[in-house]
């Protein structure tokens, strides 16, 4: 990559920015990388039946394995810790200067956690990392509807099925 420097000696931000841009795939383009800001937030999940969780967490036992001999490696016992079965979080997306194709790509990830079809975390062939996401709820705002939010008025709600409607619509 070429840097480009202004008759100053400075950098030209925006062609560094567009450079960045070309060089980069898919997913450092949505998610984010050192050099670029993502397009989706991801806000702390936070545990929503604390008061039904007799414990918040459960401490596990793990052994490390010895990659020659497919056999646990003597003196490589560890602990992890987990979150129990049944706990559930609340999770909130934010997604930003987004392209429709990109918000597609949210779109087929939620619809796979949805199904119970996508684990989140490590351990998953230990049975950890598997649930389902219910109550799937998604809001479009307009700069419009972002200033009548502030001012204290309610989101109007897009269904996701009319919303991957629209998508499949733009796809095709």
């Amino acid at each position: 990559m070429v840097k480009r420097a202004t008759v100053d000696g400075s950098l030209d931000d925006e062609k560094l920015t567009n450079e960045l841009w070309q060089v980069s795939c898919t997913a450092c383009r949505l998610f984010g990388s050192p050099w670029l800001a993502s397009r989706l937030l991801f806000q702390d999940a936070v545990l929503q039946n604390r008061e039904a969780m007799l414990r918040l967490t459960e401490v596990r036992d793990g052994v490390g394995i010895d990659r020659d001999l497919g056999a646990a490696r003597t003196g490589i016992k560890y602990d992890f810790e987990t979150v129990p079965a049944g706990a559930e979080f609340g999770l909130h997306i934010i997604a930003e200067n987004a392209e429709e194709w990109e918000i597609g790509l949210l779109l087929l990830v939620l619809r796979a956690l949805q199904e119970g079809s996508l684990p989140i975390g490590g351990k998953t062939s230990r049975g950890l990392g598997w649930g389902v996401l219910r109550d799937l709820k998604i809001e479009r705002l307009t700069s419009q509807q972002l200033l009548s939010y502030l001012a204290g008025q309610p989101l109007e709600s897009v269904s996701p099925e009319s919303l991957q409607q629209a998508l499949i619509t733009v796809l095709s």
